[in-house]
């Protein structure tokens, strides 16, 4: 007999010193602490944000490719970008790590490319070339034409 399907509440007390912990590493991976807990539970992977390993090679794909492309594919979306509507009401925003969102930023001021597609924030909605994808599906114009990919 499994488990009945409805959510549980989970009450613990930490001390002031756990708790900050809880935070700092939540904030580290650009989790909330929920997200940060619910994740522990699971076994899921934490690490929510990109290496510096990860960081560097994408840099150096950039340099060889002379920082021109026609399609980029993130999680997220440049800082600028941000739908703030889309933010949850009940996460206060300067306890979120956007440091991802403030990296991306760079890129996208130094790279030429025609579309970016990004999904983390569930909506789906268009500003300039940036394609915010949740329910919605669409085709990278290259891909249909069978332009070239990194």
């Amino acid at each position: 007999m499994g488990l009945p399907k409805e959510k549980h509440h989970l009450h613990i007390e930490l001390t002031a010193e756990q708790y900050q912990q809880l935070c700092r590493q939540a904030k580290l991976c650009g989790l909330s602490k929920r997200a940060y807990i619910v994740r522990l539970i699971d076994g899921t992977p934490i690490r929510a944000r990109p290496s510096q390993e990860i960081k560097d090679k994408v840099i150096q794909t950039l340099d060889a490719c002379g920082w021109q492309v026609d399609t980029v594919l993130s999680h997220t979306c440049p800082y600028p970008y941000e739908p703030r509507e889309a933010f949850l009401p009940m996460i206060d925003q300067s306890t979120v790590d956007d440091s991802t969102e403030k990296w991306l930023e760079e890129i996208e001021r130094k790279l030429k490319y025609d579309h970016w597609f990004c999904g983390h924030w569930h909506i789906d909605k268009h500003i300039d070339r940036m394609h915010f994808l949740f329910h919605s599906v669409e085709a990278a114009p290259q891909l249909l034409t069978g332009g070239d990919t990194l």
